[in-house]
């Protein structure tokens, strides 16, 4: 039984080399953060946290919590490993070392993400774990990968790759349905999604005045999207082909929306290794290219590909367990409870947070609240703080950076969903702004209290919606709010 290769080895050499580029947009964002979020004088300092565990368990957790930050998680060392952690991303993006430099990118980040607490709960640290781990089955063993001379990529690493594409859409989809939320079932989730996202774009704005049967028209439009075209990843072809591309188009739309980091860059370029130069070729804009192309690679033979040699099936012997490990995850996000006995399989496994469950938005938010932290040296006037992206000062407009994920005001978010009581980090960050911690107020874009702290703080709850058109051009305000009421306790400083 014979089959002919498609030629995956072009795109799957941009993949990595873009893999590279999300890894080192990772480690840089988190690093310009490290101090005030898991510093040691930080809202939540990792080494409080480590030498919590260490205490109540009398030893390190390494399977448990697996992190080199076990060995020391001082501020020094923490910039040194986010510093060869940069190093080893722009190796992967020079094709140097790719599958060491990328088990290192992979080692840090797991190291990183398992001692950053809240900060580092996201869906997509996790997505970024899974997919530089299964990067690791397409990376070449080769000094230098060269983009004419890449070998052609591990099918099984392929396949691998479209389980996890496969599983991110279709559990985003599934989760959705399973919810109950009536905003999805009937087709309303986006007359509020881009008002309440936790950073909304001025496009979102805009977007969010469009009338209401253009929404339900988008909102059945993604739910098609994430439901139906994950299947067309099994079918090789214009099926494959097709849903790249729309694939691509869908995280572009929601890049253009929201700010989420690195999440849809990501999600994107887990598309690549789905086009094949055949369809390529088949795009008049790009001829040329394969013209100069193959005149480059020329004298490449294209074996057929032997399915019963024992040099074929050999490497999916790896790739086994990791399907077996992923699969009761898929399973468990579309069953829940009633397959704890599996789950159990993967439970010694989880703190490699490599093998995940997917799933976002499943419940919509339908108004959104902030959370507005304000300083005092009396009592009586109060002065308010600035995050750099989170919306506060009603004139500010929706904003974000490209790849770039401010955790604190994106956890925020979080912390306006729900009472103090579920974030007990909030009232440490309340405290740090009592001290005037530089490491803390640097992660903020103003506060008031430069040259000596203040005496109190205060946290106040707000109902915040987009301006309407006519309000902004009155007004020059993007946001309009209505108080809600305290948000936790008045703290006050040490005199």
């Amino acid at each position: 039984m014979r089959f002919q290769r498609r030629h995956y080895a072009l795109t799957t050499w941009i993949f990595l080399r873009l893999m590279g580029l999300a890894y080192f947009a990772a480690f840089v964002s988190f690093w310009v953060q490290l101090e005030g979020l898991i510093g040691s004088k930080g809202v939540q300092p990792a080494m409080e946290f480590l030498a919590l565990l260490k205490m109540r368990y009398g030893r390190p957790l390494w399977l448990e919590v697996p992190s080199l930050f076990w060995l020391n998680a001082s501020d020094k060392a923490f910039h040194l490993w986010l510093a060869v952690g940069v190093l080893a991303s722009l190796l992967v993006l020079a094709g140097v070392l790719a599958r060491y430099a990328l088990f290192a990118c992979w080692l840090i980040y797991l190291s990183l993400i398992n001692v950053g607490g809240i900060f580092t709960q996201l869906q997509w640290d996790s997505l970024l774990l899974e997919s530089g781990f299964v990067a690791l089955f397409l990376a070449p063993w080769s000094l230098r990968d060269s983009v004419f001379r890449s070998p052609e990529p591990s099918r099984f690493g392929r396949w691998l790759l479209y389980w996890l594409l496969f599983r991110l859409m279709f559990s985003s989809g599934v989760v959705k349905l399973i919810s109950r939320d009536p905003s999805w079932h009937n087709l309303r989730a986006l007359d509020y999604h881009f008002e309440t996202q936790p950073l909304p774009s001025i496009l979102g704005w805009q977007l969010h005045r469009w009338p209401s049967f253009l929404h339900s028209s988008a909102t059945l439009w993604v739910l098609i999207v994430e439901l139906l075209l994950p299947f067309f990843l099994w079918f090789p072809g214009w099926p494959r082909r097709a849903a790249a591309l729309i694939f691509l188009s869908f995280q572009a739309g929601l890049s253009l929306t929201g700010y989420y980091g690195f999440f849809n860059f990501l999600a994107a370029i887990l598309c690549l290794p789905l086009l094949d130069e055949e369809g390529l070729r088949r795009v008049p804009p790009l001829r040329p290219f394969w013209l100069w192309f193959d005149d480059y690679r020329a004298g490449r033979i294209d074996r057929p590909f032997d399915f019963y040699a024992p040099k074929t099936w050999l490497p999916a012997l790896p790739v086994l367990p990791v399907f077996l490990f992923t699969a009761i995850q898929l399973i468990s996000t579309i069953t829940g409870p009633r397959v704890a006995p599996m789950r159990n399989v993967v439970r010694p496994v989880q703190g490699f947070r490599t093998f995940n469950r997917y799933g976002l938005f499943a419940v919509m938010t339908r108004s959104r609240s902030e959370v507005i932290f304000e300083g005092s040296d009396d009592g009586k006037r109060w002065k308010s703080y600035e995050f750099r992206y989170k919306p506060d000062r009603l004139s500010k407009a929706p904003r974000g950076r490209w790849l770039h994920m401010p955790r604190l005001d994106w956890m925020m978010w979080f912390a306006a969903l729900h009472g103090p009581e579920d974030h007990p980090w909030v009232m440490a960050f309340e405290r740090r702004l009592l001290q005037n911690e530089p490491a803390v107020t640097s992660l903020l874009r103003r506060h008031p209290f430069e040259r000596r702290p203040p005496k109190y703080i205060r946290a106040k709850l707000y109902r915040y919606r987009f301006s309407t058109s006519s309000e902004r051009n009155q007004t020059g305000r993007w946001w309009t709010r209505e108080a809600k009421g305290d948000y936790g306790p008045l703290l006050q400083g040490l005199d």
